[in-house]
């Protein structure tokens, strides 16, 4: 059953209003006061939040989440805190999007038996906004998660942005779940929001590994990494840019010949880009290329500029004007695209393996490329590569008719 508040107060005395109604449920109660980390901030999300002492942070999988941390007892899951943030319409309220996302987690395979508790109206950094109660099994395990919403407008750039927080706690450590939210809720200061090309890149200690193609790198701090296929996939996302991903860098993997350079390497991977630039109005340019560096190593560069047509908004047919729709001319917008490859090399000095460092972003941004190439260098490191199949021998003179 919902209960819904439809006047919003502040500061402590919302949250202690919040915290009575949700404790009002069965078998919850207030537990142990909850130290918090120190507060850290992401300007390219617009926030800065705090988590529980004892809680470790884990490589966030995609831009949308801003930072996720859990606190493990036992050798078992005990809470899990998780701050996201996502680019909304001007008309989509916190309560809309907590709807959406009710919606999205019931349908998720590995949620069974979900249970919605309560919803409540709740102020965050001076922000009014929406928290739900849930209750459901997440892959087996009886979970209790609470997932407060609220919007932010950036008038000045027409930007929106509803942050969610989660707070999910597995079924032994219930009672720790308000406490936790409570704190956590508090620690949250709303920031300048920043475009990533002007935030300090600077590497952090996480680590994205692939075994397979024998290397790792170190994630810039606040990027999103998550192994794809081949590799390894990073970035950070630009909420002023309508929340896309802006550096998207992958770090990609393959066996080459012996005789294999960077520069051929290279070369091959944007081969495509470079046939169309000899074609008039393809809208592929050769910024620039020439050999580089990944860490100490010789490697090979390639920038180039990709641009696209993009229809103007056409007047609507039902607009109540007797003047004709004004046409205007496409509007073209550029992107760039850049490669930098390095070859690893066996004792004897033959190359065995190229890694090949895209990068995607926008065409304001061109000036970072080498930048943001040049500080995932400094955090790449070979791994020691897989044996190689050893594929069965064929058996010989063996008969596999029986014998009569």
């Amino acid at each position: 059953m919902f209960t819904k508040s439809k006047k919003y107060l502040s500061g402590a005395l919302m949250t202690a209003a919040v915290l009575a109604v949700f404790l009002s449920g069965p078998g919850l109660a207030a537990g142990a006061e909850t130290e918090m980390l120190p507060a850290v901030n992401y300007p390219h999300a617009g926030v800065s939040v705090a988590l529980p002492k004892g809680f470790v942070t884990h490589v966030v999988p995609d831009g949308s989440v801003v930072t996720r941390g859990g606190l493990v007892i036992g050798g078992q899951p005990a809470q899990a805190v998780t701050l996201s943030a996502f680019c909304v319409g001007p008309k989509t309220t916190a309560a809309d999007f907590a709807d959406h996302s009710q919606k999205a987690l019931k349908a998720k395979l590995s949620v069974r038996k979900f249970q919605a508790l309560k919803s409540v109206a709740i102020k965050v950094a001076g922000i009014a906004g929406v928290a739900r109660l849930w209750k459901y099994t997440y892959d087996g395990g009886p979970t209790t998660a609470a997932r407060v919403f609220f919007v932010r407008e950036l008038k000045g750039d027409g930007v929106h942005i509803c942050y969610m927080l989660t707070v999910e706690v597995s079924a032994k450590y219930e009672q720790t779940l308000l406490p936790t939210l409570d704190k956590v809720i508090k620690s949250i200061k709303l920031t300048t929001l920043q475009a990533p090309a002007s935030i300090p890149t600077k590497l952090s200690d996480r680590k994205l590994s692939d075994y397979r193609g024998g290397f790792s790198v170190r994630l810039p701090a606040g990027w999103f990494g998550v192994s794809v296929r081949g590799g390894v996939s990073m970035g950070q996302k630009n909420y002023l840019l309508g929340g896309a991903n802006s550096p998207q860098v992958a770090i990609l993997s393959a066996p080459v010949k012996e005789d294999t350079s960077a520069q051929a390497f290279a070369k091959m991977a944007i081969s495509r880009y470079l046939a169309a630039t000899t074609q008039p109005d393809s809208g592929v340019e050769l910024l620039s290329e020439g050999p580089t560096k990944v860490g100490q190593r010789d490697a090979y560069q390639y920038i180039l500029k990709l641009t696209y047509e993009v229809p103007p908004a056409t007047q609507p047919a039902t607009a109540p004007t007797s003047k004709p729709a004004v046409k205007s001319k496409p509007v073209k917008i550029g992107t760039i695209e850049a490669v930098r490859v390095v070859c690893r090399s066996d004792s004897g000095g033959k190359s065995v393996r190229a890694y090949l460092f895209t990068l995607s972003c926008q065409e304001s941004e061109v000036k970072l490329v080498s930048p943001w190439f040049d500080t995932l260098g400094k955090g790449f490191e070979y791994m020691p590569l897989p044996d190689a199949a050893v594929k069965p021998k064929k058996p010989t003179g063996t008969s596999t008719t029986p014998k009569s």
